[in-house]
């Protein structure tokens, strides 16, 4: 990691310089980083500040050396600090007007392949609330290690996520490896590239394909239990440090009736807690809302769940039912997602509406382990997002239907006109006989099982082609 000063803390060095390190109590990593103004933003927001800097002073210091943008930025957020304990819908208030005008967070991810230990990857989630830039496309398609299984619907003429679990169409069911799988799809880009390169009707379609080849977030099982992984010692840190640390982790409320992505995605961060260590916080570490115990928002992490979001209209019903159901506590819900755009990382989800305009959207901390790269030509969300487990809908596999449709009209060639490899995925969760949510039972039950009792649904698939 470097270890120079960013340019961004020299920049600010008037205001970081009279800053007691008892200040910083915490953020002692990030300092060392080199992000002095990173840390000193983190402490104050996380109140762990034993002394503020008069206004006055601060924004003689900012004049100084910020730019306009920096100078209301950090005037904001000192003065946002509360002097005396407030109310949970107090402190909401402060923290949404945070989001709102300013932003509180100053993102840095440390690179996709860096290795990080347990107290970065904690220090990142809490501090930058992400930890890692995603992987690129194209160097994951050269990774032949790649070798776990992925079950998907082969030679379809359009996204059928429907006909995926319908057991009518196992006929089209086939399995590839993950590396094989993603050959497939840059094999598919690239051919679509040259195929409407110089087209003038084919604009679109060539600018989209390139587009997934440059920046498309894939999420694929190496990333996925790392991110689990890192999810998991998050929470244990959170734990360890407050005995009176509650962490409800909400799943299941998009849709009660069949296994989603949510509860998937729980259940492989629970994995990642050995029996002894479900048996310890089991009490503290909860799946429902009813066995929540705490009192006092500080105390209570309610964590909203899932791969990603794109559009976010499920996770605002989550968002909504989870502020009727434990009301009071609006401070203590957050989103954790495996991957997320860096948009959201800094400004926070709108779990009100898909824009920003009104000033009364309620903005909800977000963290991610994963940055997504950007791309111009996401329409939904800036970004493009799938993974192993899951075809994404927007900005991935939908807009890859348009694409194969309007080449389906121009006669392209016949690898051009049905869906390529990761698309219409079998999704492990939704296969026939279900999927049991183990590691929910034995975080509800505290009966002791094998933490890892059930991999990730692919372990022993059979072509069923």
């Amino acid at each position: 990691m470097p270890t120079s000063e960013s340019p961004r803390s020299s920049q600010f060095a008037n205001v970081v310089g009279p800053i007691e390190q008892a200040e910083l109590h915490g953020h002692e990593d990030r300092v060392r980083r080199g992000n002095k103004l990173g840390a000193f933003i983190a402490a104050k927001l996380s109140g762990v500040v034993t002394k503020v800097l008069g206004v006055d002073k601060l924004n003689k210091h900012l004049q100084q050396d910020a730019d306009e943008s920096n100078a209301q930025y950090l005037s904001g957020t000192y003065m946002l600090v509360p002097k005396e304990p407030k109310g949970a819908a107090e402190l909401q208030n402060e923290a949404e007007a945070t989001y709102a005008d300013f932003g509180s967070i100053i993102v840095e991810t440390a690179g996709a392949t860096e290795r990080l230990t347990r107290d970065d990857i904690v220090e990142r989630m809490e501090t930058d609330h992400v930890v890692k830039e995603a992987p690129r496309f194209a160097e994951q398609v050269g990774d032949v290690t790649r070798t776990n299984p992925i079950m998907y619907m082969h030679d379809m003429d359009r996204p059928q996520p429907a006909a995926a679990s319908d057991p009518d169409f196992t006929h089209k069911r086939t399995v590839m490896t993950e590396h094989d799988m993603l050959v497939g799809m840059d094999t598919f880009l690239r051919d679509v590239e040259e195929y409407a390169r110089g087209e003038d009707t084919l604009v679109t379609e060539h600018d989209f394909a390139k587009a997934l080849r440059e920046n498309l977030t894939f999420i694929g099982q190496k990333e996925y239990l790392e991110a689990t992984r890192g999810i998991a010692d998050y929470w244990k840190a959170l734990l360890d440090k407050n005995p009176d640390q509650q962490i409800l982790a909400v799943t299941g409320k998009i849709n009660s009736i069949r296994v989603k992505s949510d509860q998937y995605l729980l259940e492989h961060i629970l994995q990642n807690f050995t029996d002894e260590e479900a048996e310890k916080y089991h009490k503290r570490l909860i799946v429902d809302a009813e066995d929540v115990t705490a009192t006092d928002p500080k105390n209570l992490r309610i964590v909203v769940l899932d791969d990603w979001t794109i559009s976010g209209s499920q996770l605002r019903y989550v968002v909504s039912h989870v502020k009727e159901t434990l009301p009071g506590f609006e401070a203590s819900v957050e989103m954790q997602l495996v991957a997320a755009r860096e948009q959201r990382i800094k400004d926070g989800f709108n779990a009100t509406s898909e824009s920003f305009n009104d000033p009364k959207d309620i903005r909800v901390p977000l963290r991610a382990y994963y940055m997504a790269h950007h791309s111009d030509h996401a329409i939904r969300s800036s970004a493009h997002i799938t993974g192993f487990h899951s075809s994404v809908d927007y900005d991935f596999e939908t807009t890859i239907g348009w694409t194969v449709a309007t080449l389906q009209r121009q006669g392209a060639p016949q690898n051009l006109q049905t869906m390529p490899p990761l698309t219409n995925i079998v999704r492990p969760y939704r296969r026939e006989g279900g999927y049991p949510l183990t590691q929910r039972d034995r975080f509800r039950t505290g009966v002791k099982i094998s933490a890892g009792l059930y991999g990730l649904g692919y372990d022993s698939l059979e072509n069923e082609e």
